[in-house]
């Protein structure tokens, strides 16, 4: 069996543990990420791209530490896509700079308009004059108001290529088998296996970022080594993939009916064959545990047609899966308000919630590990163990 020490083991390869695990090479540590199938496959490679900065928080009626946070991370996000972050993320994509709020019309939308237009959304946003609408909102002239948001979309595909090739061979394909503690609970040792191949890594320190995994890999620990519960909030998520021969344009939006969850969230794709793809989110995802597929697609269909009816939509051509979103346990289910990192003897455990709050997750536990100024491990010797692929987005197979 092979056997190698790391300052860092990062369980897991979604985009907090990708950006954890670079940051952590680059401040000159020894860090081994390791992923079971590929890289960014469940949560983040399904992810719809969307950097949020807090904006559509801000239409509700009270501000909270969700809002805060995600508008911190994504000034964090804003810097590396030009460049000047703690990462260059200028050779990745945007697919979109700024994305349109279609407020639907309600009771009271005047006020609401109003409210809107008075507040600090000022300084991100601007209402847009009706002849100046994209001709997929054209419809959006009898109905309600548009805002046009300064928040991007990444390409996550793109993200998750990036990152592959910063770390190189510190990524590794291989399932966790083996979890050694000693008596005060620290792990000692880590066995991963790929095929016949076994490894023994000897970390400093561990860290769980595995997202709907980490509830299995957690069991493997010593009773009462942890007390972080984990809780799923399902999605179907559904999207539609147009022929050439369609005269469809990219969209990018969100319309929002009360409150601060959209009705529906639309960004837009080019799968591998170079078709346009809208995929669709929000509210519409949302309530999924008892409508079977065919009726999802059958209820976000009926939503397109309402909503798009310049658009001749065909059944055949959406399609729609199911995705957890795993998080740390909240009463009743909720939504949690935060990024959720625990520290247990020499492990932490972390679910992020959301794509954009991963540079705030990670930088935390950097900051924490530069106080502590312990003496680096040499560079892991893994060369030939494989590494993880990059996961597929949906609408390529993945």
């Amino acid at each position: 069996m092979m056997e190698t020490h790391c300052d860092h083991l990062i369980i897991g390869g979604g985009i907090v543990g990708l950006w954890l695990a670079s940051l952590l090479k680059q401040q000159g540590s020894s860090v081994l990420l390791v992923e079971q199938e590929a890289l960014g496959k469940g949560q983040t490679v399904v992810s719809q791209g969307i950097i949020h900065a807090g904006v559509k928080y801000q239409l509700g009626n009270k501000k909270d530490q969700l809002q805060q946070e995600v508008a911190l991370a994504a000034s964090l996000w804003r810097k590396c896509f030009l460049g000047q972050g703690i990462f260059d993320l200028s050779s990745v994509p945007l697919l979109s700079s700024v994305y349109y709020l279609w407020q639907l019309p309600q009771v009271g939308l005047g006020a609401i308009k109003k409210a809107i237009l008075s507040r600090a959304l000022k300084s991100v946003s601007k209402l847009v004059a009706p002849e100046a609408y994209p001709k997929a909102l054209s419809y959006a002239k009898k109905q309600g108001f548009v805002l046009e948001v300064a928040e991007q979309v990444v390409d996550v595909s793109a993200l998750l290529a990036h990152f592959a090739s910063y770390l190189g061979s510190n990524a590794l394909l291989g399932v966790p088998q083996n979890f050694d503690q000693d008596k005060n609970g620290h792990i000692t040792a880590v066995t991963i296996a790929h095929g016949a191949k076994r490894m023994k890594i000897i970390p400093r320190h561990v860290y769980f970022t595995a997202g709907a995994g980490n509830a299995a890999l957690l069991e493997q620990l010593k009773p009462g080594s942890n007390s972080a519960l984990m809780q799923r909030r399902p999605l179907q998520m559904v999207y539609y993939t147009f022929t050439k021969e369609e005269t469809a344009e990219p969209l990018f939006m969100h319309a929002l009916k009360g409150g601060t969850t959209p009705l529906f969230t639309i960004t837009s794709h080019v799968n591998a064959k170079q078709e346009l793809v809208w995929y669709i989110g929000g509210a519409v995802a949302e309530d999924p545990a008892s409508r079977s597929s065919q009726a999802q697609i059958a209820y976000v269909m009926d939503q397109m047609q309402s909503h798009f009816p310049d658009i001749t939509w065909k059944k055949a051509q959406f399609r729609c899966f199911f995705i957890d979103r795993a998080e740390d346990a909240q009463p009743k289910g909720r939504r949690p308000l935060r990024a959720f990192n625990q520290v247990h003897a020499n492990y932490n455990i972390i679910w992020p919630s959301k794509l954009t709050l991963a540079p705030l997750v990670a930088k935390s536990i950097v900051d924490h590990v530069e106080q502590s100024k312990e003496t680096n491990f040499a560079p892991c010797d893994v060369q030939d163990w494989p590494s993880p692929p990059c996961a597929l987005a949906p609408w390529d197979g993945g």
